[in-house]
């Protein structure tokens, strides 16, 4: 019975024993990655060609607590007017507002869509309906919202105002195009001071437009910086500002040869000899004062000639007599059936003939 017992005490300390010396099996290392993404809020995949995954993310924020509203309107559209929480209070994108910001930075001429429009493109259209709204109006990046934000916080009196959001019709590089750029100011502060702070933010293109009215924000992997000092409708004209001195002085010669070619016709040859001479010698300053000029004198309106009155002869008046007598008799025979006619005149002596006709 002891040798029993005993023999089971060995076996049983050398299995532990042995099974104490196998090694662990190997992990890979992708499955121990993936676990933790799995277990974490914060870890999201990015299909995002560009590197950001902001926009495809859909992250539960810890709390829901919002940032305090900000003004936002757009510049053509003043009575559109939207107070819109942009971000959560740890910093994340408030997706709840980005349909009402995109329906503001709409492109111009665009009309607001409707309830039943948006409902009949989500069912006709579902693979498109994370980035389309409708036909024509696009979704705005979510990234955008975070920078209104940090603008807004520089600022917090003053309302965002959107110059130009998207814009279908915009260049096929232009971000504008695809949602991910905003045009604004913030009322009542200069477009530099706009720009430099701008500058401060990450993964953000800006754009200084002195010539305009707004500072180009946009979403992109890389910040990127740059000044177009072209004006409204005209073709980008990149480089510094403000402009260095040779660039102004080509400025100058261009707009002299402009004038120059506009005034080619009306140009008069100079003089020759002693004559070009003369011409090019320079003017020296008269001393005597400069006293205005009196104007000329109204010349005196001439008098109407009055041709003075011909004497009549008597054959000439008699036979007027006779033509004025018989006249008269005749209305006073054959008056017409409306018209009274008098009969004071009745016999040639009664007329005053000293009256000259």
């Amino acid at each position: 019975m002891r040798s029993l017992l005993v023999c089971g005490v060995l076996c049983a300390l050398s299995g532990g024993s042995a099974r104490a010396l196998e090694p662990e099996p190997d992990v890979d290392a992708s499955i121990v990655d993936a676990a933790e993404s799995s277990t974490s809020t914060d870890a999201v995949h990015d299909p995002d060609p560009e590197g950001d995954s902001d926009r495809f993310a859909r992250r539960t924020p810890s709390s829901e607590c919002l940032r305090d509203p900000v003004v936002v309107r757009h510049l053509r559209r003043p009575r559109e007017v939207a107070r819109l929480s942009l971000t959560h209070c740890d910093g994340s994108a408030n997706v709840d507002v980005l349909t009402e910001l995109s329906f503001v930075a709409r492109a111009w001429q665009t009309p607001r869509p409707t309830e039943a429009e948006l409902a009949a493109y989500r069912a006709a259209h579902p693979e498109r309906a994370g980035e389309w709204a409708t036909e024509r109006n696009r979704w705005l990046h979510p990234g955008l919202l975070v920078r209104l934000q940090a603008i807004a916080d520089r600022w917090p009196t003053r309302d965002l105002v959107i110059v130009s959001g998207h814009r279908p019709t915009a260049r096929r590089t232009s971000r504008h195009r695809f949602g991910r750029a905003l045009d604004l100011q913030v009322d009542g502060v200069e477009r530099a001071e706009v720009a430099a702070f701008a500058q401060t933010l990450a993964s953000t293109g800006v754009g200084y437009y002195p010539n305009s009215s707004f500072t180009h924000v946009d979403v992109r992997e890389t910040s990127v910086y740059w000044v177009d000092r072209s004006g409204p409708g005209e073709r980008p004209d990149y480089g510094p500002w403000t402009p260095t001195e040779d660039e102004s002085d080509a400025h100058g010669r261009e707009v002299l040869a402009q004038v120059d070619a506009a005034l080619g016709p009306l140009r008069v040859e100079a003089p020759s000899g002693a004559s070009a001479a003369s011409a090019s010698a320079p003017i020296q300053p008269s001393r005597e004062p400069i006293r205005p000029e009196t104007p000329p004198a109204a010349p005196s309106p001439t008098p109407p000639r009055v041709e003075p009155r011909r004497a009549r002869t008597d054959p000439e008046a008699e036979r007027i007599r006779r033509e004025a007598f018989a006249a008269i008799e005749a209305l006073r025979r054959a008056p017409p059936p409306s018209t009274q006619v008098s009969d004071a005149v009745v016999d040639e002596a009664a007329i005053d003939w000293s009256v000259p006709f």
